[in-house]
């Protein structure tokens, strides 16, 4: 009787530990596949911010104000117009159509038109048109540290879903290449976040979450390189061979 316990209870307990293989594979391999998914996202997005570099340059190129008194008169692409400010509102009219005016009262925009008018009269528009490339250029820069990453995560479940056990030499690695790579993220992050905070009047920040999260991963890469060596003292695998 003892004995057919004792098989019955290996037999449940091989059981649970299969069915939490499966689950493991099974999310390891939805990981893999976003992964994946998300790293086109990410390529279209770079390919959008380059065009973007191209075109701002020949954009802020045609573009010219001139400030008169309370109104500001633009020349963009040829097109000629004034933008008048009154106590409450902006009046935008083209050059000899006075009175076919537009007028803006929103509150939330008029105070975001002064804004750009006061940020107008503050700096020049080439000396803009610069640091602004500097800043795509960097985006570029974060978007393919970000492809990167995500083809090392994709790499990382994909052999998890596929191998024996996930305590390998090679997603060890590739843990440690995901935490040098998001350092250098973070350093172009507030490379970036300096310039623009000098530059566009706005306040610099350093992002706490990424941090954490670098810590998180170099964690991650001590429990794998514990497990690794354990397993391999061991000789022990966590799947199942009929896995």
């Amino acid at each position: 009787m003892k004995k057919e316990e004792t098989k019955k209870e290996k037999e449940i307990d091989y059981s649970i530990e299969a069915k939490d293989q499966s689950h493991l594979k099974t999310i390891s391999k939805i990981f893999y596949i976003v992964a994946k998914i998300w790293k086109v996202f990410v390529i279209i997005g770079m390919v959008g911010v380059f065009i973007g570099m191209v075109c701002i340059p020949l954009l802020m190129a045609n573009i010219k104000v001139t400030k008169e008194d309370e109104k500001r008169y633009f020349n963009i692409f040829g097109t000629e117009f004034y933008l008048n400010r009154t106590p409450d509102s902006f009046e935008i009219y083209e050059k000899g159509k006075e009175t076919d005016k537009q007028e803006i009262n929103e509150k939330s925009e008029v105070e975001a038109i002064d804004e750009v008018l006061r940020y107008l009269d503050k700096h020049d528009l080439k000396l803009m048109t610069v640091f602004v490339e500097i800043e795509l250029a960097l985006t570029i820069v974060l978007l393919f540290i970000e492809i990167k990453i995500l083809k090392k995560v994709y790499l990382f479940f994909k052999n998890i879903h596929d191998k024996t056990t996930p305590f390998t030499n090679d997603n060890t690695d590739l843990l440690k290449g995901i935490a040098k790579l998001s350092i250098y993220s973070i350093i172009i992050s507030v490379t970036s976040s300096i310039i623009a905070s000098s530059v566009f009047d706005t306040s610099f920040s350093v992002s706490l979450n990424d941090i954490a999260k670098i810590l998180l991963i170099f964690v991650a890469v001590y429990v794998f390189e514990y497990g690794t060596k354990l397993q391999t003292e061991t000789k022990g695998e966590i799947y199942s061979k009929d896995e």
